[in-house]
């Protein structure tokens, strides 16, 4: 004190602070993994069912017992959760963590809806809480998950060599097809 009195402190057990304010080194997140029902590459369907986000995990020891997190933005929108944090342990150093975003989580971004281009990418944050976001994958999905209208088929018609109504034979060369085709922008390209 100002009187010049001094006093000893006894150090509290376990009174030992680890200083830790470097963040995670610097990735790129990995592949993005749509499954189920119909799978076409570069697209979010109606029909699919699973969607995984490769993140590539540091041989760094202050990242056991942190977090990665998978975030996904439509357009130059703003990055935002899907799903819940995952857990790191020490199996998950030095490889890829896969992590799973369920069909419910990625209708919950905030921006999401048809034809929409979404970015994703892995958030690291190691056990002191410094945070790292990763490069964006270079897989994006478009999201289109309207079905074609229904409609008929019109005529088929067998072509080429000896055509008999009704009938495919080993002198035809091709098929034609005529009728109604919708007006729907998602049937193009």
């Amino acid at each position: 004190d100002l009187a010049g009195n001094v006093i000893a402190s006894t150090p509290p057990s376990g009174g030992v602070m680890i200083v830790d304010n470097t963040t995670p080194s610097a990735f790129t997140t990995g592949v993005v993994v749509v499954s189920g029902g119909e799978v076409q590459a570069g697209y979010w369907n109606g029909s699919n069912s699973g969607l995984t986000v490769s993140v590539p995990i540091a041989d760094d020891a202050s990242l056991t017992g942190g977090m990665v997190q998978v975030q996904g933005r439509a357009g130059n929108g703003s990055y935002a959760a899907l799903g819940s944090a995952v857990t790191l342990s020490s199996v998950d150093l030095s490889q890829d963590k896969v992590i799973t975003i369920s069909p419910s989580q990625l209708a919950g971004h905030p921006d999401y809806g048809q034809e929409k281009v979404f970015t994703f990418r892995g958030v690291l944050t190691d056990l002191a809480g410094n945070k790292k976001d990763g490069s964006a994958s270079s897989t994006t999905l478009t999201i289109d998950t309207i079905i074609p209208v229904d409609f008929t088929t019109g005529v088929v018609t067998a072509v080429g060599g000896e055509v008999q109504a009704g009938y495919w034979n080993g002198s035809n060369s091709g098929l034609t097809v005529s009728g109604p085709i919708a007006d729907d922008a998602s049937l193009t390209g």
